[in-house]
């Protein structure tokens, strides 16, 4: 996990198993990295009050490297 980030994904295939670092408790497990980003946002906005647009951030990052 990089210092500073909420969300992290431990990729195993055919798995993502999505947690986040302030709360030990939750766990998402999916099975493509779009959607283990899309479990991330939503656990953001819904748990830790983060604006949607903030929350999509890593996704688009990571689609656009995707996509390069």
């Amino acid at each position: 996990m990089r210092p500073g980030r909420r969300i992290y994904r431990d990729v195993s295939d055919p798995t993502v198993l999505v947690k986040c670092a302030d709360c030990p408790w939750w766990f998402a497990l999916r099975f493509s990295m779009h959607d283990a980003y899309l479990a991330g946002e939503a656990h953001e906005v819904t748990m830790h009050d983060v604006e949607p647009a903030r929350a999509a951030r890593a996704r688009m990052l990571y689609e656009s490297r995707k996509h390069a």
